[in-house]
């Protein structure tokens, strides 16, 4: 590989991975704030957010750190998927172990969590990745016999996890609009490739066999031995005058 694609993919992975942290970040962001509401209705102590708060910086530094550096990338998971989604997990069964009072707060962030990995792996990961998850939210719930709650016993209880279930809905949607806009850009570009490789063939096509395209077309198809060569004045007599077209002295 020469310095400059070398540069270039270098680049490219630090863009998608500044990009894939600022989202991922900005959730995290959220669940520190409504955790941080918890607190300060009494539900949790504030050293409890700022666990999750400081847990959450050290998984985006890391994921940063993989995605930047092309380590990810050179597994054969651009996105981190196998590092992100057990990872965050972890931290969502954990956090409902300490704290299952906000029990709720921890399961709803798990479908956020699922969807926005779900858009990086295949059918077959998915299925296994779900499956993972009952098995992990199962022992939990049964081997720890953990009891989430909804918290709505106060007013203030109410109004949080009214919250809580609004932003982490509001989340979700906005997580399907920017899938949906990755799609309609993707579609767009596939077009416009396809429209362009219709352009270059027609010209290909039009063009005579001396000039234009096609000779080039030819090079790349046969090597460079091959060459287009016009006819010579003698050939085209010999041809004529086989079909009857050719008439003495003129």
């Amino acid at each position: 590989m020469s310095l400059t694609a070398a540069i270039d993919s270098k680049s490219t992975y630090r863009s998608t991975a500044l990009r894939t942290v600022k989202i991922v970040g900005a959730s995290l962001v959220v669940d520190v704030f409504l955790l941080v509401l918890y607190a300060l209705i009494g539900e949790i102590s504030f050293a409890l957010a700022a666990g999750y708060a400081g847990l959450s910086m050290a998984f985006c530094a890391t994921l940063f750190s993989l995605m930047a550096s092309g380590r990810a990338a050179a597994m054969g998971d651009p996105a981190a998927t196998r590092f992100q989604l057990p990872t965050i997990v972890l931290i969502q069964l954990a956090g409902l172990l300490v704290a299952p009072q906000i029990g709720i707060f921890f399961l709803l962030s798990l479908f956020l969590v699922f969807s926005f990995a779900a858009l990086t792996m295949t059918v077959k990961q998915a299925v296994m990745a779900l499956f993972g998850i009952y098995a992990m939210v199962s022992v939990c719930l049964l081997g720890f016999e953990i009891q989430p709650v909804v918290p709505v016993d106060t007013l203030g209880e109410r109004v949080v996890t009214c919250v809580v279930f609004s932003l982490t809905l509001t989340r979700m949607v906005l997580l399907a609009a920017h899938s949906s806009r990755q799609r309609k850009l993707l579609s767009d570009r596939n077009r416009k490739l396809a429209e362009s490789l219709a352009r270059v063939e027609k010209m290909a096509i039009t063009d005579g066999p001396d000039r234009g395209l096609r000779p080039q077309l030819d090079r790349d198809r046969y090597g460079s031995g091959t060459r287009t060569r016009a006819p010579s004045r003698r050939h085209v007599h010999r041809c004529r005058a086989g079909h009857g077209l050719f008439q003495a002295g003129q």
